[in-house]
């Protein structure tokens, strides 16, 4: 894709895709009442979707994600997500690229990787787990009840799943939504589904993963003159209350 402008004020034309994804034909189902299989069915699908969009060499950065009750940005009843490929990568994004590239470089081992270790053998902040994922509370959550779902397998990208991970995803996806949803009665939530940007797929120091955030609190001043985020609940806490709720 070719910027237009200078470097003082720069612009460039649409290219991608924005799809939306419908969950079921029930109108009156929401996204935590889908059968297993139907949640199963939304993954392959969304796993499809993301193999396509990854190999349009327009497309930098492919996104699934999911917007649950006003206060998440839905705006139509119907259960549904949506998928972009967007032809660039976010400036917050490449941060997040470059921090775990400085952790390669000097350990020589995925962050990530280590960081799902640290926290099954610790346990306090696990919701739950599968023979492919764990979902646990991370232990510098941003906001209340925040909750990652990290492969046990070292992938960049969410498109390289296999058929056995992706229902191992699918349950584990299921699970998480279904006890936040039930604990904390019906919340605004969003996830999204993080994959390696384009230049970065196969990359050893990357590793895709899933981040579901119920809508509890709001940013405020401080928040947004900080970047920094004031959680009231202790990610211990909200592991240990998620994980006493049946899935």
């Amino acid at each position: 894709m070719l910027w237009r402008g200078d470097e003082y004020r720069r612009s460039m034309g649409a290219a991608g895709y924005h799809e939306v994804v419908i969950q079921t034909p029930r109108h009156n189902i929401p996204e935590p009442m889908l059968s297993p299989a139907e949640m199963h069915e939304v993954v392959l699908l969304y796993r499809e979707r993301h193999r396509f969009m990854e190999r349009d060499p327009r497309v930098e950065l492919v996104i699934p994600f999911k917007n649950h009750g006003r206060g998440a940005g839905t705006s139509l009843e119907h259960p549904h997500a949506q998928i972009a490929g967007v032809p660039i990568v976010p400036t917050h994004l490449v941060h997040r690229t470059e921090e775990p590239l400085a952790y390669y470089r000097e350990h020589r081992h995925c962050v990530f990787c280590r960081t799902l270790a640290e926290e099954l053998a610790g346990g306090e902040r696990v919701v739950a787990e599968n023979a492919s994922f764990a979902a646990f509370a991370p232990f510098a959550s941003a906001t209340p009840f925040e909750t990652w779902i990290v492969p046990r397998a070292h992938r960049a990208s969410f498109g390289e799943i296999g058929d056995a991970e992706a229902a191992d995803f699918s349950s584990i996806l299921r699970s998480v939504i279904r006890r936040i949803w039930t604990g904390l009665d019906n919340p605004d939530y969003n996830y999204v589904i993080r994959s390696s940007p384009r230049g970065c797929r196969g990359a050893a120091f990357l590793h895709w993963y899933a981040k579901v955030v119920p809508r509890l609190t709001q940013a405020a001043g401080f928040e947004i003159g900080t970047g920094m985020f004031i959680n009231i609940a202790r990610p211990e806490d909200s592991a240990a209350f998620l994980r006493k709720i049946g899935d």
